[in-house]
């Protein structure tokens, strides 16, 4: 689990697939159990970045959306 919190594109990937993750706790899907698991991922994922990659990493999540 330590490749979440490091800088490269695994991380990223993630990130993409935790935003991914949250049009699907809104209607009609409504699986609210996902928001938690998108965020906590993000916040994981965040961890230990520097400001530049925590903006890119930042990015990445938003284009998953």
């Amino acid at each position: 689990m330590r490749w979440i919190t490091r800088p490269g594109w695994p991380g990223n990937l993630l990130a993409v697939a935790a935003g991914a993750l949250t049009p699907l706790t809104l209607a009609p899907f409504d699986i609210w159990a996902l928001a938690l698991l998108s965020l906590a991922l993000f916040y994981l994922g965040l961890r230990e970045l520097s400001p530049r990659q925590a903006l890119w990493r930042g990015w990445c999540y938003g284009f998953g959306l």
